[in-house]
């Protein structure tokens, strides 16, 4: 499974993923991709098009609507074990005589419909002319718009997820199910920033931890969320295309999950010598206490930060004893011995680790997957749907891992099902 994140235009390729998810608790209705919400009809078309009707998919930006698309894909993807969190991107060619995505900011808003029906909200990362009356669009949601920011992370002792998100996301808009936002942190988050790592990648972890998905709204909103066991659509033989394949992966045999304790120790280190302007930021590679400065004073501190006045001097801190116990869980029996290790997930920790590990394990069940062309109904990833079995001939349950879209009249994407996977409740508080 790949796990990669895009850099660029996708291909149009769906990935459908996991069978009989069961529910983390707490959601008890069904989402879908495509909402009723209509184009606006006050808003400006595009001129270059002499008065045509809407096209059967449009892009609004600023206050113009451009219904003149060359070629298009929609890529939504989330993660059952969210150790990466991949952006959803929008890739599209538009026509138009004005030049006024040229003056275009980044992060701005685009709003993608098919058919007069609202598909999503991305922003622009970049735009390039590729002819003379003719632009290639770019953009990412919200999630693409974390990779941009830092967090100082920190060690937390039981603080809870709803206090921690907001440094996070910052000006990002989120939200989160009432009964993930109770969960307490135990561990560590490091100092990140772009573009080495960002607030993505420690949001990461807290989702690893909590057992967390994510879902992007309509609206651009992240939406923080356990799994919903409840069946949203299915994709009936009708709807699969040819050339269809059913693929087996090697077998995990276990999961290795390493857990994690941090306790202050008396060791003192040399954090930092020399001189200063006043705000200077100076960040730690592992999390100290006790900081002490000489030669200038220490504004605003953290476990992984310290913000110094102006001056020349030297800061020193005490480091943390970090003790670690491996957490196994076995799998498949196979022959072959085929473990999947996980230490670098640090705020497992005694409280979560046979949870994680459990999830694990019954992620690593799964090892069958469908990959076929289907017609495209709005399923969005996430979602629990049934599938059609192309060499069984049934219809499985099976979770929406991913999809990549053609933006053409009709939708359409190939599938890729994971099948027999079964996901525990996260019920910790």
């Amino acid at each position: 499974r790949d796990r990669s994140l895009p850099t660029g235009p996708r291909s149009p390729v769906a990935v459908i993923a996991c069978a009989e998810c069961s529910p983390a608790g707490g959601i008890t209705t069904g989402y879908r991709s495509i909402s009723k919400l209509s184009a606006p009809k006050e808003n400006q078309i595009d001129q270059s098009l002499g008065g045509q009707d809407m096209a059967k998919n449009t892009l609004k930006y600023r206050d113009t609507l451009y219904a003149k698309l060359g070629s298009g894909s929609l890529h939504l993807a989330m993660s059952f074990l969210p150790d990466s969190l991949e952006p959803n991107t929008l890739s599209a060619e538009v026509e138009t005589e004005s030049r006024a995505l040229l003056d275009f900011n980044l992060d701005d808003p685009v709003t993608v419909y098919h058919r007069e029906e609202q598909m999503g909200i991305f922003y622009l990362q970049s735009v390039t002319q590729i002819a003379p009356n003719k632009y290639a669009l770019y953009a990412t949601s919200a999630v693409g718009l974390l990779i941009r920011r830092r967090h100082r992370g920190g060690l937390y002792t039981g603080q809870t997820v709803a206090e921690v998100l907001p440094e996070i996301f910052g000006p990002v808009p989120y939200s989160i199910k009432s009964n993930l936002a109770g969960i307490k942190l135990y561990g560590w988050l490091p100092y990140v920033k772009p573009p080495d790592a960002s607030a993505r990648d420690n949001l990461c972890k807290i989702l690893f931890n909590i057992g967390a998905i994510v879902k992007t709204d309509l609206d651009g909103v992240i939406r923080i969320e356990p799994l919903w066991d409840g069946i949203a659509s299915s994709i009936p033989r009708g709807r699969m295309g040819l050339a269809a394949s059913a693929v087996r992966d090697g077998k995990v045999t276990a999961v290795s999950v390493t857990e994690h304790q941090y306790v202050a120790g008396t060791d003192e280190e040399d954090l930092f010598e020399g001189t200063t302007q006043s705000g200077d930021e100076i960040s730690f590679d592992a999390p100290m206490h006790s900081l002490t400065a000489t030669g200038f004073s220490i504004l605003e501190h953290g476990a992984n930060y310290a913000v110094l006045s102006a001056g020349s001097g030297t800061l020193t801190g005490k480091s943390y004893v970090h003790n670690t116990r491996v957490v196994t869980k076995m799998v498949n029996n196979s022959q072959i011995e085929n473990v999947q290790d996980y230490s670098d997930q640090t705020l497992v920790s005694l409280v979560s680790s046979v949870s994680v590990a459990e999830r694990l394990a019954a992620y690593y069940k799964c090892f069958e997957s469908i990959d076929a062309p289907v017609v495209y109904r709005g399923e969005a990833p996430g979602d629990r749907i049934l599938t059609y079995h192309p060499y069984d001939m049934v219809s499985v349950p099976a979770c929406l891992e991913s999809t990549d879209i053609n933006l053409s009249n009709v939708l359409k994407a190939d599938a890729v099902s994971y099948t027999h996977l079964t996901l525990p409740t996260t019920s910790r508080v």
